[in-house]
């Protein structure tokens, strides 16, 4: 059962005295609202923060698709493109869009869920849209024309007659309004307005009824309070107990990232090994969280030294481990069993990140790794570089040249089929290189707007010509700039190097 769980802290006197903890279903809230949506097309979702479906007509896609990577989407992917950078761009609104085939338009209007960033997103088809308002606009002109000849009819034949039991009725209101329940409305006619009156007094008789039962609710409801308030002092006592065990585990919890944390660090190059085999270099490594779901890894075997920077899936703790399994896996595949072809390396990489996590067992895992690879030949002089959706971006003397990895992530099964691609370079003293991870380029401001890939290479041709430890405050000078006071969202890393033969 897919469960979403919100949990809000109990204050009392400015200190945090417990937690209150809510789950429900996304199965059951799915359940209700394929019976509850009101839609022409009876194309709706509900999205997360990172496209994942939360709700979708098909239950089976929720959690296991993204609107950006779903195969059975009604629209092509360059649609979804400019839907999901609406998403992004605004808390609500809509946008056209056509289908997979282009013959139809499609109106997605979309709204923002305030306390969880979920995006509520309705398909409608243009055409069912234009043909349910000429429905609507028939139909309400034909109900206006009927009711104002009906209203003319009867202002016409019954004002005179109407005026004097309207009266009566009135004055019968107004004395119910104050609370009056005595004495009847007299009947004296067999029309519709004997029939008013006598719904008027049993009207009456009614509320005075209701306000007797009232009157009782609301001494239940007395009782009710003063027990449910002895009931919330004795709470409020146990919840004081067992405030200081909370505040262990919360220790034992923070004490345990904190140690992942070192080991994560101890597995990473360290800065003397970095400047040994690149001398003119520069990294910035800023995890969102106490430890990363990026990572680093270069080493020489050789005459070879091997350059890596890779984006695991998630970040946090879960990340921490995608990118130890990582780690680990670099070193077999090239230390232990010699492979140097950057292509080939991924490959072994892809393989061996679906033989650990067993994915083949649970083909519905998103679990894996994006990745930039570089093998540099000291003899040769050549530059070899593969990628798993991470590119390489070649600068010098303020040319940009974006070299693209395969769309295809590390541990991905669906697209096993698609090869890895190497490109080999033959770099020049003022050639500067950088790899980096998707945190950066993805990192928004107080609008909303990402800091874009374009921005960072319009920011390197500007500054690779420039020294490396000055590169490094340029750029993240720049990025501070973007976010102010906006939170980080994603693991953020940049590994920039020069080669020297």
């Amino acid at each position: 059962m897919k469960v979403v769980t919100y949990s809000v802290p109990i204050v009392r006197s400015g200190e945090r005295i417990g937690v209150v903890v809510i789950d429900y279903s996304l199965n059951e809230m799915n359940t209700f609202l394929v019976k509850s949506f009101e839609s022409l097309s009876k194309r709706f979702l509900m999205i997360d923060p990172e496209g994942r479906y939360i709700s979708h007509p098909d239950s089976a896609r929720i959690l296991n698709r993204t609107l950006a990577t779903d195969e059975k989407s009604i629209v092509s992917e360059e649609t979804k493109k400019t839907l999901l950078d609406s998403l992004y761009r605004s808390e609500s609104g809509s946008v056209k869009v056509e289908n997979k085939t282009g013959d139809r338009r499609i109106h997605a209007f979309y709204a923002s869920i305030p306390s969880n960033s979920w995006k509520v997103v309705l398909y409608e088809y243009e055409d069912q849209l234009l043909s349910a308002i000429n429905t609507v606009f028939r139909v309400s002109a034909g109900i206006f024309l009927a009711g104002f000849v009906a209203v003319l009819l009867f202002v016409y034949f019954g004002t005179g007659r109407a005026l004097a039991p309207l009266r009566e009725v009135r004055a019968f209101l107004a004395k119910i309004v104050r609370g009056d329940y005595k004495g009847d409305l007299v009947v004296k006619s067999n029309d519709e307005f004997g029939e008013l009156a006598t719904d008027l007094n049993l009207m009456q008789k009614t509320l005075e009824q209701r306000e007797e039962e009232l009157k009782e609710i609301n001494r239940d409801l007395e009782n009710r309070v003063e027990q449910r308030t002895a009931e919330l002092r004795e709470t409020a006592r146990l919840l004081e107990t067992s405030n200081e065990e909370l505040g262990f585990r919360n220790k034992q919890i923070s004490d345990s990232i904190n140690y992942a944390q070192r080991i994560q660090q101890a597995i990473l190059p360290g800065q003397q090994q970095i400047s040994v085999l690149l001398p003119e270099h520069f990294l910035i490594y800023r995890p969102k969280d106490v430890v990363s779901g990026d990572f680093y890894w270069i080493e020489q075997a050789g005459e070879k030294i091997f350059i890596v920077l890779a984006d695991c899936t998630g970040h946090g703790v879960p990340g921490a481990f995608m990118s130890i399994i990582g780690k680990l896996l670099l070193n077999e595949i090239i230390l232990r069993d010699g492979v140097t072809s950057a292509s080939a390396i991924l490959t072994a990489m892809s393989d061996g990140v679906i033989t650990e996590l067993k994915k083949r067992e649970n083909s519905g895992s998103l679990d894996g790794m994006d990745m930039a690879l570089c093998v540099y030949d000291r003899g040769t002089g050549l530059l070899t570089y593969a990628g798993a959706y991470r590119p390489l971006i070649k600068a010098a003397a303020g040319e940009v040249e974006e070299i693209k990895a395969v769309s295809r992530s590390i541990g991905d099964l669906k697209r096993e089929d698609k090869p890895f691609v190497e490109h080999e370079l033959t770099p020049a003293a003022e050639d500067t290189f950088y790899l980096f991870s998707d945190g950066i380029t993805d990192q928004n401001d107080a609008e909303n707007k990402k800091f874009g890939s374009r921005r960072l290479k319009e920011l390197i041709s500007e500054i690779s010509g420039k020294e490396m430890s000055e590169q490094k405050t340029i750029i993240e000078e720049a990025l501070a700039a973007h976010m102010v006071d906006e939170e980080q969202r994603d693991d953020i890393s940049v590994l920039a190097f020069r080669l020297i033969k």
